[in-house]
């Protein structure tokens, strides 16, 4: 998973991808009483921080796996226009700047959080990603004719890349 910000257009990372093939993730998760094969915890799951999955959590050891996330504090300013927090199923097809790109085009256009979280999920199975797709998509400023963007710009806010809620404006999500 991965959390991106919309800054003047341009993708801003909030997160960096927790993937099981990571000498500091191999770690963790033998500290915490799993193993990593194939690049995959415990046999199964290509990243090493999730949120569900809960059989690889419990149990003798706890599995390794955990939804524990490394948090990144920003200021947001009136350029950031949305925040996306969307699952590897979205990232292993595309990157985060062609993400942005694809939300963007559908609010500027005039559509909402939902429709452009569900434009991700469609282009990400388009592009034939072979993993599931969630996608969540919080509205903060002026893009298109996004409900509430003037008064979302207007005064200064923080944002952390493990928060979806509680960031004003429009919060919508899509899956598949």
């Amino acid at each position: 998973s991965r959390a991106v910000l919309c800054r003047g257009g341009e993708a801003l990372e909030l997160s960096r991808d927790m993937k099981a093939t990571k000498p500091e993730e191999i770690a963790r998760v033998a500290a915490a009483g799993g193993f990593v094969t194939i690049g995959r915890v415990c046999g199964s799951l290509a990243v090493s921080r999730t949120l569900g999955d809960a059989a690889l959590k419990r149990g003798p050891g706890g599995g390794g796996l955990t939804a524990e996330a490394e948090v990144l504090e920003v200021v947001l300013r009136a350029e950031d226009k949305f925040l996306l927090l969307a699952c590897d199923g979205v990232f292993d097809v595309m990157t985060s700047q062609d993400a942005v790109d694809c939300a963007r085009a559908v609010l500027e256009r005039g559509g909402g959080g939902q429709e452009a979280a569900q434009a991700l999920v469609d282009k990400a199975l388009e592009l034939k990603t072979l993993d599931n797709v969630t996608v969540v998509l919080a509205v903060l400023g002026d893009v298109g004719t996004a409900p509430g963007a003037a008064a979302a710009a207007a005064a200064p806010r923080r944002a952390r890349s493990r928060v979806g809620g509680g960031l004003g404006g429009e919060l919508d999500g899509a899956g598949a």
